[in-house]
């Protein structure tokens, strides 16, 4: 059977064979030549010819550089301004060329990683001031104050809703201040907080405000605070809102959603090579957040002193305060009474006042305090710095005006005495979640 199979194949290809010699003789006796085959073959590189050479000019024109850590002089890769990536290279791409020159990014990025070495490069960290001063002499650019820790910028975020709601600019609010303007301390943000409870929207349908705060006691968990929620549930809170909730979570654990708007916010920082104004920060930060200026969307006021006039010291209050993890507020007729609980799902304390004796809450009136009274200790070495940056003309920039101002403020004073029951850590970012 295998031997009768093979004589029939072989007879197919022989008699193919045949026919196909025998039409091609036809054909040239008839044609001079045989006509050439136009089946397959690349029909749609051609047409794109135009298209590959509008990019490769488009990236060609585009200035690169070195990078600073090249092991070998002949590397023949280059990096792009640490802020582009392949999306806002390729936007720029179809907003120079024509219309029929648009492609897709994925033909774009395939293209350019096939004939280009290109990468985008990383924000400078140690850059030498000589190297510094020098190309910011050629192109107008500024000191990352940031990066050299001179100045802190505090942010002080207040999140409305709960952890599953989505971080949009309406349910966050970002407060800013320099330590030009004020101290990040307990009256500070006491401020910022009744500012954000004041302008928040209830739900008329709720009776009860929860909080949700780090235990520092330089900031949250002190007197100060407690004095400014009693205040505002009693004086400014809407009529429907009876009880506060105060909750410190335990040491080491925290909310997700303020910790994701930083994240964010560090997420987008770490893109910027250079950052010099306050305003460079506050275009970064009022896209994840609604911002808040010191004085000009709020003001600072003086709950220290009404809370040392008015509130008993901690160690005569009805339960102990270091120990309490959670404290609740009860509006009660003209009176405001205050449960502490060391635990999270016990409630077995009472509710008491915690005002001195022919004291109360409605009688506290916390008067505004100055700008410009938080700079604490000598900050002249800003002054050599930018001088190793800039010259010993930095003072006739423009774009350096706010040290200008800063340093004009700045001068040695003592450091004020917070009433805090915790250390703190001095943080540029804190955060509030409602």
């Amino acid at each position: 059977m295998f031997f009768l199979l093979n004589l029939v194949h072989r007879e197919k290809v022989a008699k193919n064979f045949f026919n196909q010699k025998h039409i091609k003789g036809m054909l040239i006796n008839l044609l001079g030549e045989l006509p050439r085959e136009r089946r397959g073959g690349n029909r749609v590189g051609p047409k794109n010819d135009e298209t590959r050479n509008c990019i490769k000019r488009f990236i060609e024109s585009i200035t690169c550089t070195e990078s600073h850590y090249c092991r070998s002089k002949t590397s023949v890769r280059v990096y792009l301004p640490c802020d582009l990536n392949f999306k806002k290279l390729f936007d720029h791409y179809l907003r120079r060329v024509p219309q029929p020159m648009h492609v897709k990014l994925s033909y774009f990025r395939k293209f350019v990683n096939a004939n280009y070495n290109i990468a985008f490069g990383t924000p400078l960290t140690d850059c030498c001031s000589t190297c510094l001063r020098t190309k910011e002499q050629l192109k107008v650019a500024t000191l990352d104050v940031r990066q050299n820790h001179q100045i802190n910028y505090n942010n002080f975020t207040v999140v409305a809703g709960t952890s599953t709601d989505k971080l949009r600019p309406k349910n966050m609010f970002s407060y800013l201040w320099t330590e030009i303007d004020a101290r990040k301390d307990s009256n500070t943000i006491a401020s910022a907080l009744q500012h954000a409870l004041k302008n928040f929207d209830f739900d008329p349908s709720k009776e009860t405000v929860r909080l949700f705060a780090d235990g520092c006691g330089g900031q949250n968990k002190n007197t100060n605070m407690m004095a400014m929620l009693a205040y505002w549930l009693l004086e400014e809170s809407p009529k429907h809102i009876t009880q506060i909730e105060l909750i410190f979570p335990i040491v080491g654990h925290s909310f997700i959603p303020p910790d994701r708007i930083f994240g964010l916010i560090e997420k987008d920082i770490k893109k910027m090579p250079v950052i010099v104004e306050i305003s460079d920060y506050d275009d970064l930060i009022r896209k994840h957040s609604t911002i808040r200026k010191i004085g000009i969307d709020w003001d600072v006021f003086d709950w220290r002193t009404q809370a040392k006039r008015v509130i008993k010291l901690p160690s005569s209050w009805h339960f102990e305060f270091n120990k309490a993890k959670w404290f609740i507020f009860y509006r009660k007729d003209k009176n405001v009474l205050v449960e502490g609980e060391p635990n999270y799902c016990s409630d077995v304390g009472q509710a008491k006042s915690i005002c001195k004796k022919k004291c109360s809450i409605p009688s506290m009136a916390p008067e505004k305090l100055p700008l410009g009274k938080g700079i604490k200790g000598d900050k002249s070495t800003i002054n050599v710095l930018l001088s190793n940056h800039y010259g010993a003309n930095w003072r006739s920039l423009p774009e350096l005006n706010f040290y200008k101002e800063y340093l004009k403020t700045a001068s040695a004073s003592p450091e004020e005495t917070v009433d805090s029951l915790e250390n703190c850590q001095n943080a540029e970012n804190d955060c509030f979640f409602i």
